[in-house]
């Protein structure tokens, strides 16, 4: 959001940087686009936490939008929080806060807890994209199909319940009223009873715990709008081969132009946006721009600014002072998969089981002695060569 092409698309720019837990946020009563939420407040609290139990929701934004947005939520101190920008036939939404969000990596899939599907259910609505098909929750998830024929509407229910059978309410948004709706599952080929309002169906499933239904709506789709839907299918299926071509170079003019740049480890930013495009050309003085605090991306994430080898067993460590305030402190611990690692800093102790062979990591911040040596020992796994991939990271602090 702090670079102009964003900024041009969103009409906002970043006001302030937040720490998310103690403020709350409010979505406006009078507003163009929520209207169960409307009125309500949350805690600015939102959770993304990966499978190893690391938090991904790190900050939030106060937001500055330009003359032409609407604010839908503002956060307790009255600053913007959820802004909305019309822009042509659309609109963008931009969220200062995931206050809504309350997720974690659970069997590789993000399962989402209240408010999240109340709030993002409502901000859809309001777009006017409702949803094709519902549950009432219960870790029922539905997923919509169409038949490849084009007759019927299928939609796929998974219970993510281990212990414990359910009945789930379904909510189908359908073209037409059903002839008949018709479950699939272990329990065998089932009619289902539904009532029928505001082109929604609406039906009771029995869900067995960590089971799969199918169920199809039948006779929804006119004949004619069948035969188009299978006849488009079987052209992605069947089709004069085209000879291939392999062209990897970037465009360079036209609209297709990448306007992307090259990152390199001494790159410079800034800000504001260039009077012309002198900037783009080779020899450009950029000495006026601020000097990038990231290295090279990588697939992982940056490059921190500082790497300290670490020995397993118990250690001593300086921290300089002027350290504080600018940079997070990261102790990263590797070891082998299925490994325990455990770890400690001036008395602080930590123990995590890693069921994949990812990283250990700790924000080591609140338990330093700046200026001072620092108390650490690590026992990153079982095999003493662990102890080699073990470090302590130094990352800029977002101002």
């Amino acid at each position: 959001m702090d670079t102009w092409p964003v900024e041009t698309l969103t009409g906002c720019a970043i006001s302030k940087f937040r720490v998310p837990g103690p403020g709350a946020v409010t979505i406006k009563a009078e507003q163009s686009l929520f209207k169960a939420c409307a009125g309500r407040t949350f805690p600015d609290a939102g959770s993304s936490m990966d499978y190893i139990g690391n938090e991904r929701n790190t900050y939030s934004l106060e937001l500055r939008p330009g003359a032409d947005c609407e604010v839908l939520a503002t956060y307790e101190n009255g600053a913007p929080a959820v802004v909305r920008r019309r822009l042509g036939l659309g609109s963008v939404v931009t969220f200062g806060s995931v206050f809504w969000r309350h997720s974690q990596d659970r069997r590789g899939i993000w399962w989402p807890q209240s408010p999240e599907p109340q709030v993002i259910g409502d901000l859809l609505r309001g777009l006017g994209q409702p949803p094709l098909c519902e549950t009432d929750g219960q870790l029922v998830w539905p997923q919509p199909y169409r038949s490849n024929n084009g007759l019927d509407w299928v939609t796929v229910l998974t219970s993510w319940n281990d212990d414990k059978d359910v009945t789930s309410t379904l909510r189908l948004r359908l073209p037409a009223k059903p002839a008949a709706l018709v479950s699939f599952g272990v329990d065998g080929e089932r009619d289902l009873a539904f009532t029928w309002r505001d082109g929604v169906a609406e039906a009771q499933v029995a869900m067995p715990a960590r089971e799969v239904k199918v169920v199809r709506a039948l006779g929804v789709v006119e004949p004619l709008a069948a035969v188009s839907h299978w006849w488009g299918y079987q052209q992605r299926l069947w089709h004069e081969l085209v000879k291939p071509t392999l062209d990897l170079a970037p465009y360079r003019q036209g609209k297709f132009a990448d306007p992307t740049l090259d990152r390199r480890p001494d790159a410079r930013f800034t800000g504001a946006k260039p009077a012309d495009d002198q900037w783009r050309e080779p020899g450009f003085d950029g000495r006026g721009w601020t000097v990038a605090p990231l290295s090279l991306f990588r697939f992982w994430g940056a490059e921190p600014l500082q790497s300290l080898p670490l020995n397993s067993g118990a250690q001593s460590v300086f921290i300089p002072r002027s350290w504080e305030g600018k940079y997070r402190v990261m102790l990263y611990l590797e070891g082998e998969r299925y490994t325990i690692s455990r770890a400690g800093v001036n008395g602080h102790d930590w123990v995590r089981g890693r069921p994949y062979p990812a990283p250990a990591e700790y924000n080591l911040n609140a338990y330093l002695k700046w200026g001072q040596d620092n108390a650490l020992w690590i026992n990153p796994g079982q095999k003493p060569d662990d102890a080699k991939l073990s470090r302590l990271d130094l990352f800029p602090i977002d101002p």
